[in-house]
């Protein structure tokens, strides 16, 4: 099933061995994905999507709105950027309530400077096992 999805993947080790495994037993396939336009945004999503391989991507997925936190810094009536904008200090409430979703198990958050220890050492000192708001039933 031809799909697509964005490069931000997180895949739990069923569904990495089932696309290693796909892409292993089908070098034709292997190697059109090796060819095709942005493989990573394309293979993985095709495989996982594609019953006939085994993959029952929706059925198996973890659902309630996205994992990650990206701040592309778009504005209205501005032409949007080009990449995500780094993220500081100020972020922090933000990715707070980023953590602290309903069905979300895990932050993601993209993207830090290297020289960002002061954000990383406040995620890890106040966000780190954040009490989860209870699941509803919306």
């Amino acid at each position: 099933v031809p799909a697509g999805g964005s490069q931000c993947k997180i895949v739990c080790r069923l569904h990495a061995e089932l696309v290693l495994t796909v892409l292993a037993q089908n070098p034709r396939l292997d190697r059109f994905f090796r060819r095709c336009w942005i493989p990573d945004e394309v293979a993985i999503p095709s495989i996982l999507m594609s019953p006939a391989f085994g993959g029952h991507w929706l059925d198996e997925s973890v659902s309630g709105g996205p994992v990650f936190h990206i701040d592309w810094g778009n504005e209205p009536g501005k032409k949007p950027n080009k990449s995500p904008r780094w993220l500081d200090l100020g972020d922090l409430p933000l990715l707070a309530a980023s953590a602290r979703r309903p069905g979300i198990p895990m932050l993601f958050a993209r993207k830090f400077d290297d020289n960002a220890a002061d954000v990383v050492m406040r995620i890890d000192a106040e966000l780190r096992d954040a009490p989860q708001a209870p699941e509803s039933d919306v």
